[in-house]
């Protein structure tokens, strides 16, 4: 297995940038809608790798909010927002470009090997169903397999009635939808660490795994407003 730095838990560079950036999510959890985060035990030491599902563009962040010093994989588009992207950039966080998903990749695994946790959406979009995660890409169970990185399966329970939908130009005059949550309650629900261990060249045991992560997803993003919304 490589040998992986050990993680620094003061905050890290660039300081201000990423203290300012904290306050104005933390801001936004606190007042714009009733935010609660359960755990079930104390996150294990060693880098990271917080899976979580998507349902609203808001996710990466509010889960950065939660861990300051990771790297949070997002898709290009996003890195395209005046200003936005200039501060993703400035954090160090990591594009995802469709046609070269391998340098996203790449650049997790340093970071994971370096001791740093990541941020990943594994459903590589966002989900069609609040309540349904869709199935994950198997790179979450090959970056845990060859690092050695603990999976921390991270469920998002919101209610249909929080989305709201917003036009955003990108730097390029393009006009996209993006999916806020605003004035309601929006539950992050952290499950037990896992660890995965294996050969990263057994094509079927990565999907099993990766089925198997994206089911522990799925139960804690359903716990809290699941059964409600279906009555």
């Amino acid at each position: 297995m490589p040998k992986v730095k050990r993680n620094k838990e003061r905050i890290s560079k660039p300081k201000l940038l990423r203290l300012l950036s904290v306050l104005v999510l933390k801001f936004y959890t606190h007042t714009l809608m009733s935010f609660k985060v359960e755990s079930k035990r104390k996150l294990p030491k060693g880098p990271r790798i917080f899976a979580v599902n998507h349902p609203t563009t808001a996710d990466p962040f509010i889960i950065y909010s939660l861990y300051p010093n990771s790297k949070v994989l997002i898709t290009e588009g996003v890195f395209n927002v005046k200003i936005l992207g200039k501060i993703l950039y400035r954090l160090g966080h990591i594009p995802v470009v469709k046609s070269n998903g391998k340098e996203a990749y790449n650049k997790a695994k340093e970071t994971l090997l370096d001791g740093k946790d990541i941020i990943i959406f594994p459903e590589g979009k966002l989900s069609q169903d609040i309540h349904q995660t869709e199935r994950i890409k198997t790179g979450i169970t090959r970056l845990a397999l060859e690092t050695g990185a603990t999976v921390i399966p991270i469920g998002i329970n919101i209610r249909k009635e929080g989305i709201r939908n917003y036009k955003v130009k990108t730097k390029f005059g393009d006009t996209v939808i993006s999916k806020w949550y605003l004035f309601n309650k929006y539950v992050v629900n952290i499950g037990n660490g896992i660890k995965i261990k294996g050969s990263v060249n057994n094509r079927r045991f990565v999907q099993k795994k990766s089925m198997y992560i994206q089911l522990q997803i799925q139960q804690l993003s359903r716990k809290y407003f699941f059964n409600t919304e279906k009555q």
